[in-house]
């Protein structure tokens, strides 16, 4: 098992970018949504989601008045241009087998169990135990520890990750 640096993890696993599952709470946070989609964008790392995992996301954004509900299908689009390498299925008969904290996170470990991913990113590390994971040869990560890891490894392509984001907010 690797450093839980995925600079290391990318480096370990050769020039293929590290495949990660990105939890709901990581993609509610609008900012840190686009720069997860310009980074993946970039090859930067391999963003992995369910529909499950963006159904939550968008329930939470309606729920908080962030997304009405008929802008709800706009929000999911922007996911689709990732849906060949991203989007997670025929996870289902893993869910329940983990004895997590909270059983309504098992989905999330369970597609990134199923696709290989070398870590699930969230904020939620308590709901991720990391004796759960090792037998899965799986990590938790925050999205702080996936970016740094990111800019230390290629700091330019991740700068234009991040201006890439910045210029599309400006006016």
């Amino acid at each position: 098992m690797s450093s839980g640096d995925p600079a290391t993890a990318r480096a370990e696993e050769g020039a293929m970018p590290v495949k990660v599952l990105i939890d709901a709470n990581v993609l509610y946070r609008t900012r840190l949504r686009e720069l997860v989609l310009a980074a993946g964008a970039a090859g930067l790392f391999q963003p992995l989601w369910t529909r499950m995992i963006l159904a939550e996301c968008a329930a939470g954004l309606i729920r908080n008045a962030a997304l009405s509900k008929s802008a709800r299908g706009g929000f999911l689009q922007m996911f689709e241009p990732f849906d060949h390498c991203s989007l997670v299925a025929g996870y289902h008969h893993l869910e329940g087998t983990f004895g997590l904290p909270d059983r309504n996170d098992e989905h999330v470990l369970a597609a990134a169990v199923h696709a290989e991913a070398k870590a699930v990113v969230t904020f939620n590390l308590r709901d991720f135990p990391a004796k759960r994971l090792r037998a899965h040869r799986m990590e938790v990560w925050t999205p702080d520890v996936l970016f740094r890891s990111i800019l230390a490894r290629d700091p330019a392509a991740f700068g234009a990750a991040v201006e890439a984001v910045r210029t599309a907010i400006e006016p």
